[in-house]
């Protein structure tokens, strides 16, 4: 069997080639893009979440410094650090 590259070369440059490789292309894209977008979206909520919890844990620490007696200032400074 002789091989041809006029043969390969059409193919290659066949308009439905072409075209398949453009719209593979263009999925790509938009899935990376999803990908992407999901990505920010998880990572601005998992900071929400962090900044959430410490909210809490500092309103807790600063309770509990306050039931045995401390001012305000002196818990909040404490729970600070």
């Amino acid at each position: 069997m002789d091989f041809k590259p006029s043969v390969f070369f059409e193919a290659l440059t066949s308009p439905a080639f072409i075209e398949g490789v453009r719209v593979t292309i263009e999925l790509t894209v938009v899935a990376m893009a999803f990908g992407l977008a999901l990505g920010l979206v998880v990572g601005i909520a998992a900071i929400g979440v962090i900044a959430f919890r410490t909210v809490v844990e500092r309103r807790q620490q600063i309770g509990m410094l306050r039931a045995i007696g401390y001012s305000f200032e002196e818990a909040a400074a404490m729970a600070g650090k």
